[in-house]
């Protein structure tokens, strides 16, 4: 049997697939080219843990939790939109925005920030951090070559001062990137994992470091958001770097996700027999962890005495990681329906 193994994305759920065809119906036959939009929620405010969008006064997309996305979905391009927010099953709008897309360019709206500011740490560069829309524009929709990766980035952390944004040892990204900012053009990367620095302005001491793994996207376009809270003591609004595809998946982007392996792993097999993951050919003493997409562990086993380490199967996508110590030699993206 062979391993599974496989390099494609999970599907949108339902009611993200809905909020399409809701969008998609209604652009008049007669309109010319219409733009494309995404949503992605990134508000770490505890109590919009979910949300509802509305377009024109419509609810077209409920429930939406923190850290996903919509897929881009087209909208008339011949007048604006109203794009709204409320709290999940709640009808007091937290915000609003009109804005009129332009024929043929893909722009997402980005969520950042909290509904109750009194009960959040303020921003250190003396920002609002109250809820508000970031917008990126002008995103690439074109298949990439493979030794590409078209990215944007944006800051939704409200407790972090502005500093500057760099690959480590590859080049700057974005001098004074602070809350609510982002790339004000595409990024075009190779498909590696990088350390992003954040530095002081001043003394270019680092603040904070976040691996970035985007080898899993090549060929593709990626909205990376800073997200979570700084001084957070919560896992589920811990600071992280996530990334946003087209079609609304999201992923933890330091979460190892490549399917690419080093040559010290190559006779690592990763088999589903009778119910269970079964991986062989791993070195002595070695674990395997399997992770959600947006970074949580779901469970760790440990090699056996015939060598096998086996794990038992996540429904969906998930990521396994198999160490030697702290060393990762393997990673693998499994899927089981």
């Amino acid at each position: 049997m062979s391993s599974v193994c496989i390099h494609s994305f999970p599907s949108c759920l339902l009611t993200v697939v809905t909020a399409a065809l809701f969008f998609a119906l209604r652009i008049p036959a007669s309109a010319g080219e219409p733009g494309l939009i995404q949503v992605i929620h990134n508000s770490a405010d505890t109590t919009l843990r979910q949300v509802d969008v509305y377009l024109n006064g419509e609810k077209i997309l409920g429930k939406m939790t923190f850290r996903t996305a919509t897929p881009f979905v087209p909208v008339a391009s011949d007048h604006a939109f109203q794009l709204a927010v409320t709290r999940s099953e709640d009808t007091d709008t937290l915000l609003t925005m009109n804005y009129r897309p332009e024929p043929g360019i893909a722009t997402a709206f980005v969520l950042h920030g909290v509904a109750d500011t009194a009960h959040f740490q303020p921003n250190p560069d003396g920002k609002s951090i109250r809820l508000q829309w970031t917008i990126l524009e002008n995103i690439t929709t074109k298949q990439l070559p493979q030794d590409e990766v078209a990215v944007k980035i944006t800051d939704g952390c409200t407790d972090l001062a502005m500093a500057n944004l760099i690959a480590k040892d590859v080049a700057p990204l974005l001098p004074n990137l602070g809350y609510g900012g982002a790339t004000p053009t595409t990024i075009i990367m190779p498909p590696t994992t990088y350390e992003f620095l954040l530095l002081d302005p001043q003394s270019n001491a680092i603040v904070r470091s976040f691996t970035t793994n985007i080898t899993a996207f090549a060929g593709k376009s990626v909205v990376l958001f800073i997200s979570g809270f700084a001084g957070s003591s919560q896992t589920s609004t811990h600071l992280g770097i996530y990334a946003a595809l087209h079609d609304g998946s999201v992923f933890n982007a330091g979460v190892v996700t490549s399917v690419r392996e080093a040559d010290v792993s190559s006779a690592i097999t990763c088999q589903l027999v009778h119910g269970e993951w079964l991986i062989d050919g791993c070195r002595e003493q070695c674990t395997a962890e399997v992770y959600s997409l947006l970074g949580e562990r779901l469970q760790s086993s440990t090699q056996r005495k015939d060598g096998v380490i086996r794990c038992t199967p996540e429904r969906g996508m998930t990521v396994l990681i198999i160490k030697h110590g702290n060393q990762v030699i393997a990673t693998k993206l499994l899927f089981l329906e």
